[in-house]
């Protein structure tokens, strides 16, 4: 039985110099220089304009307020113990924000307090 090794992935590299990640090519060691052709879903990320990013963030933050808005009503009881009986605090401090916000917004107070109605009732 022959053993041969394995053939040489790039010639004039090292054998246990580790291989870089695909999409990269050497470069400098400064600045590796990007391959687009590699990755094309990394490419794409990379030309989005900076409103496209703004965007996607803002959208990011409305969905994240709207769960954090939905999430009083399963937690409506655990809520009202911390502020009037002695529950946990944390609860009351996540849920002070909204508590102000629903007392700046009138119309946003009385959509928070229908949408706890039907998680009390």
């Amino acid at each position: 039985m022959t053993f041969t090794s394995p053939p040489d992935p790039e010639p004039g590299r090292h054998p246990q110099t580790p291989a870089l990640p695909a999409g990269i090519r050497s470069g400098s060691v400064a600045e590796p220089v990007f391959d687009e052709t590699a990755s094309p879903a990394a490419a794409e990320w990379r030309r989005r304009t900076w409103t496209e990013w703004l965007l996607h963030s803002m959208l990011q933050m409305v969905l994240v307020f709207c769960c954090y808005t939905l999430s009083i009503g399963p937690m409506f009881w655990y809520w009202f113990e911390a502020t009037h009986v002695d529950g946990p605090e944390w609860i009351a401090l996540v849920y002070a924000p909204l508590a102000l916000l629903c007392d700046l917004v009138p119309p946003f107070g009385w959509f928070v307090n229908r949408y706890i109605d039907l998680w009390i009732l």
